[in-house]
């Protein structure tokens, strides 16, 4: 469900940074595991009348801590890196451009990376609903953001900040279906009554 961290497990060189990578990975899914745990224990209970103020609840928190998150990461791109972190790594000054395009990106979509996290993984996957949620998580990579990208950085040979922006449509897509099956209510599924096999 989340290409983004397996691939930096990918590429780890130093088996002793695993300890570190475990950690982080832990804390970026805590927030969509714990929605899954509140929406799953609301339905258990019967309470399936509040589940959807609930998912909305934990969907508007990630979105707000996905936006002091993004605002943070903003300040420290544009006010931090170009004097004191950039020079770490001794980067060329078309490295640092680059570098200072993804970080702005990534800062932009924070809150709605945060928000399909906690909807996709938390809530639907937590509310029953593990096929939509599954659809709603691989399609967008598959079927936009990857040819969008393809096609921005190898047939139009646009420069990154285009194949950035085009891979950051995932997370666009992601939204605006997670939000149509959020709202339809669909995703609430009591898997802990007798289900009739027809």
């Amino acid at each position: 469900g989340m290409p983004h961290i397996l691939l930096r497990f990918m590429a780890i060189e130093d088996e002793k940074k695993l300890v570190l990578s475990r950690r982080i990975a832990s804390v970026w899914v805590v927030i969509a595991m714990t929605a899954s745990i509140i929406i799953g224990r609301e339905i258990g209970a019967g309470r399936s009348d509040t589940v959807y103020q609930v998912g909305l609840a934990l969907n508007t928190l990630a979105a707000a801590g996905g936006t002091i998150l993004g605002a943070g990461l903003l300040a420290f791109t544009h006010l931090s890196a170009p004097a004191w972190f950039f020079p770490l790594f001794h980067l060329s000054p078309a490295a640092c451009s680059a570098a200072t395009i993804m970080m702005t990106v990534q800062a932009c979509i924070m809150p709605m990376r945060d928000f399909n996290n906690c909807n996709i993984v938390g809530v639907l996957r937590g509310g029953g609903d593990v096929k939509v949620a599954t659809m709603i998580d691989l399609c967008p990579l598959w079927l936009c953001a990857i040819p969008l990208a393809a096609l921005a950085g190898l047939v139009l040979q646009l420069n990154i900040l285009w194949v950035y922006l085009a891979m950051s449509t995932e997370q666009l897509v992601k939204c605006i279906a997670g939000v149509v099956r959020l709202r339809t209510g669909k995703w609430i599924h009591d898997l802990t009554r007798p289900q009739t096999i027809e």
